[in-house]
């Protein structure tokens, strides 16, 4: 994006936020809360892969106890990121 792209951008959401100033209140809100809801979603994806992985000790032995340590220590990552 060029400079002159973005400045255009930002003019038309600064008109659209005069024109309509709860309505773009609400769609600044709603796309904050499908931001969160993806990060949510795909840390609570991580904790169930940990946690079936943890389950998998019992078929797989060694093998799950690996994957479950690397999918824990991935989890933790994403987490402290956060």
């Amino acid at each position: 994006m060029t400079s002159e792209e973005f400045e255009a951008l930002v003019g038309r959401l600064e008109a659209r936020a005069k024109r309509d100033p709860a309505g773009y209140k609400a769609r600044v809100l709603m796309m904050a809360l499908l931001g969160n809801a993806y990060l949510a979603g795909t840390v609570l994806l991580i904790a169930v892969l940990v946690a079936l992985a943890a389950v998998s000790v019992i078929w797989l032995k060694a093998a799950g106890v690996k994957l479950a340590l690397v999918l824990g220590l991935f989890l933790w990552v994403v987490l402290k990121a956060l």
